[in-house]
């Protein structure tokens, strides 16, 4: 199934005119292209830590991965963005910590669901569907036994 940020692999790779800002979209499609193309995490695992801590993405990041409006978050592409991020990091290295990232995000998206619209729906129900399939996976996996 592929993920939202997907179809950024095929885009030029601008990100932005602006050296010390990056807005959301364009950073998540950045660190996208990192995990995807390069098999490098450490940004990404950066913006994970940050969400991890303030359980937020924000509209606009500095180059230090902070967010340069604390009042800006609301912003459910963001959000879905970012659940992509973390659920193509977690499929390329498994590394629980993206998957853990993946389930707070998805968990934010839940509570925002009545504000989705038209792409938004349709992009946060395949990202239901893939964390299903990676919850799945993982419990097969450990070979851990429900108890209903």
């Amino acid at each position: 199934m592929t993920l939202p940020l997907e179809e950024w692999l095929r885009d030029d790779g601008h990100v932005s005119d602006v050296e010390d800002q990056i807005p959301a979209r364009l950073l998540m499609r950045k660190l996208y292209r990192e995990v995807v193309k390069d098999g490098a995490h450490q940004r990404a695992k950066q913006l994970l830590q940050r969400f991890e801590v303030t359980k937020r993405i924000y509209d606009v990041y500095d180059d230090s991965m902070r967010p340069v409006n604390k009042s800006t978050y609301h912003t459910v592409k963001n959000h879905i963005d970012a659940a992509s991020l973390f659920a193509k990091g977690y499929e390329l290295s498994k590394d629980l910590v993206y998957l853990n990232a993946l389930l707070k995000v998805m968990d934010t998206l839940s509570s925002l669901a009545l504000r989705m619209e038209g792409r938004e729906v349709a992009d946060f129900s395949r990202l239901i569907e893939i964390e299903k399939g990676m919850i799945g996976n993982l419990v097969a996996e450990l070979n851990i036994q429900w108890l209903c």
